[in-house]
């Protein structure tokens, strides 16, 4: 039976300062860029948004939060991880492959889903 998730056990906070940190970083690869870096933290705090309206909805079922939580964190993290990528190959044949495997990853589990 799954246990109620308090806030403090829900991790919000904790992991929207992650992203948020993790947005900096990838911000800053191969150069700095502000525009990027608001783009960044506005994803970091959509995700912490989300994260909260999970919580104040699934708080009852422990195992169904915190699958929601790390598939939002992870899809965050997926690009978060590519932008620096995308960014040293931009306009060329590695950068496109790179997008299209990119939105394939992050739609395609909306298909298979229930």
């Amino acid at each position: 039976m799954s246990k109620e998730v308090s806030f403090k056990e829900s991790q919000i906070i904790r992991i929207t300062l992650l992203l948020l940190g993790m947005g900096f970083l990838a911000s800053v690869v191969p150069t700095i860029s502000l525009p990027l870096f608001l783009f960044n933290a506005l994803l970091a705090l959509i995700a912490g948004a989300l994260f909260y309206y999970f919580w104040k909805t699934t708080k009852h079922q422990s195992k169904r939060y915190f699958s929601l939580l790390s598939y939002v964190m992870i899809n965050v993290l997926a690009i978060y991880f590519t932008i620096p990528l995308l960014r040293m190959y931009f306009l060329t044949m590695t950068f496109w492959i790179g997008v299209v495997m990119l939105i394939i990853m992050i739609v395609l589990p909306y298909f298979f889903s229930r």
